[in-house]
């Protein structure tokens, strides 16, 4: 059993050494016989910017956040208009009333900032809103690259500028930017 188990070794061994030598007598060009690939990259927000439909979703974001700015000087009124009364009259008041109107006070403190946390926190309802209005025109976007990619003969297609950018230099003869922004129109 030992001699069988040490000739494995030995043949395991000897297959890894006779593979690494094949490996690096190959040519070099062995490897590089992959066909190249032609890569290209766009800045997609700048497409977007220049969209008819982005112009149209961002005046409705505008009219919404122009409805919820409103509402928050409404309550930041309100709020501000206790404080000012509180300062008034508390001279006058007794401490359960004094209680009383800072409880208000507070809870009108609170509704404020969970207004803002609603609307205006990542995730909240702006977010939301304007996930979903970019979301058909993104979709539009990509299919056009993807349209352009394919006319143009490139394999890949990476993204340039905006958040999530990953091209950190390109030829300008591979920016497929106003090439997508023409087929659109």
């Amino acid at each position: 059993m030992f001699q069988f188990k040490e000739t494995q070794t030995y043949i395991l061994k000897g297959s890894i050494v006779a593979l690494l030598l094949s490996v690096m007598f190959l040519p070099a060009d062995v490897f590089a016989q992959k066909k190249s690939q032609k890569i290209g990259y766009v800045e997609s927000e700048k497409i977007i910017a220049q969209m008819p439909e982005a112009k149209k979703a961002e005046a409705k974001l505008k009219t919404i956040t122009e409805k919820w700015d409103a509402e928050f000087n409404q309550l930041k009124k309100d709020y501000e208009a206790s404080i000012a009364d509180y300062e008034r009259k508390k001279a006058t008041m007794t401490s359960s009333a004094k209680s009383k109107k800072e409880s208000e006070i507070l809870q009108k403190q609170r509704i404020i900032q969970e207004f803002q946390a609603k609307k205006l926190s990542r995730g909240g309802e702006y977010d939301q809103k304007q996930a979903e209005l970019l979301k058909p025109i993104r979709k539009k976007v990509l299919t056009t690259i993807q349209k352009v990619a394919k006319k143009y003969g490139y394999s890949m297609i990476l993204e340039k500028g905006g958040l999530a950018g990953v091209v950190l230099y390109g030829d300008k003869k591979d920016d497929l930017t106003f090439k997508v922004l023409d087929e659109l129109k």
